[in-house]
């Protein structure tokens, strides 16, 4: 009943469950790190409750590869080992000479191993995802609503494959050994998928810092022993009671510049991360791997987008709490509010509100990325277009 609902939340308190996107099971993204519940007790103190203790302990030291991390390391390595010799192997075994002697157009032979590298590695591919989603429909993990998503994660996938074949392509028609092609795929690989999403933060740390934690909490602590200096010496300079109205409304007036000093420290380090964060990615988009990872994690809302609604709806909620506490105040005494129970209702109690991105956001804010890929791709398949057709078979 209502009455033993109140006696639980000085309790036990209040759990607001934090919901799991329908599509982590693609790409995992901020999720991991989220709490599973915000829990607040009589108190009005807020804190997370973590859901390690229930979960596997080694899944935080063996990452789990969902399809995310298999199309970002498996298929472009895969996609390097399937092009990098299409035309320096074939140079070196004497094929290509043979081939090139009939009158077949360079960039119908160009375009033939591009259809074909193509073809053996995006076929099975799609395949092997087609059979996943079916399976995932028939076990009630895929919803109806969430096909557009996926079709659209897959979709970027196959531009995220093509962008490392016609990289390898490329490298193959400036090298005339296919040793020689592999090793300078392989370093570039290592650059797109281990070097640059590694190195963008450190050097967005560098190049943007932040504030120490510590030192705005410094700050934030120095505001309120200032503050409560001057509300102490209100009643010795001004002369008056401390229960005057006038002592009343100049304590007021400095607890509201209180705490719009102290939020403006917080805003401070917020707006500090949040441009590190922006920076971090820009320079991390340098890398197709990067582009893939932020395009993907958007559809399936487990990326920064979501998580920023997270922090939106926990600061909506923390309000709504204090809302609270503060008809708790109007009508009973700091120390006495069990007994302010008596004017809440079951509705005021507030709800966690997390607002999913739709999809359509989702979409426009992985444009950018999607962009990356396609010019990517272009780039590469041109540069190897133009190379080959000046390549010396000999």
């Amino acid at each position: 009943d209502w009455e033993r609902y109140r006696r639980l939340f000085w309790d036990v308190g209040v759990s607001a469950a934090i919901p799991v996107s329908s599509l982590s099971w693609l790409g995992q993204g901020l999720q991991p790190s989220y709490p599973s519940a915000i829990n607040v007790r009589g108190n009005w103190q807020a804190r997370a409750i973590q859901a390690g203790a229930a979960r596997n302990p080694l899944r935080g030291l063996l990452r789990i590869p969902d399809f995310v991390y298999v199309v970002s390391i498996v298929l472009s390595f895969l996609a390097v080992l399937f092009m990098f010799d299409a035309v320096s192997g074939e140079k070196e075994d004497g094929t290509l000479r043979l081939m090139l002697s009939n009158p077949v157009p360079r960039h119908t032979v160009l375009l033939g191993k591009w259809i074909g590298g193509s073809v053996v590695l995006l076929v099975p591919f799609l395949l092997a995802a087609a059979g996943a989603l079916l399976y995932a429909r028939l076990a009630g993990v895929l919803l109806p609503e969430d096909l557009g998503r996926v079709g659209l994660v897959i979709v970027v996938a196959c531009l995220y494959i093509a962008v490392f074949l016609n990289m390898a392509l490329f490298v193959s028609t400036l090298t005339h050994r296919a040793s020689t092609a592999l090793l300078a795929c392989l370093l570039i690989w290592v650059l797109f998928i281990l070097v640059i999403p590694n190195l963008a933060p450190v050097t967005a740390r560098i190049l943007e810092p932040t504030p120490p934690l510590e030192t705005v909490q410094a700050e934030k602590r120095a505001v309120d022993q200032e503050m409560d200096l001057k509300i102490r010496r209100l009643t010795l300079t001004s002369g008056e009671l401390a229960y005057g109205q006038r002592i009343k409304d100049e304590t007021e007036k400095l607890e509201r510049e209180r705490d719009r000093r102290k939020n403006q420290w917080d805003q401070y380090y917020k707006d500090s991360l949040a441009r590190q964060a922006d920076l971090a990615q820009t320079l991390g988009r340098i890398s197709p791997s990067a582009c893939w990872t932020f395009a993907a994690l958007s559809l399936t809302r487990t990326g920064p987008a979501d998580h920023l609604e997270l922090k939106n709806a926990r600061d909506a909620f923390s309000a709504d709490l204090e809302h609270l506490r503060t008809r708790l105040r109007a009508n009973v005494k700091p120390h006495q509010e069990s007994v302010g129970w008596s004017v809440v209702k079951e509705e005021d109690i507030p709800v966690l509100r997390i607002r999913h991105v739709p999809t359509a956001t989702a979409v426009a804010e992985a444009l950018d990325d999607i962009l990356v890929l396609v010019i990517l791709s272009v780039l590469f398949f041109m540069m190897a277009f133009m190379r080959f057709l000046r390549y010396d078979v000999r």
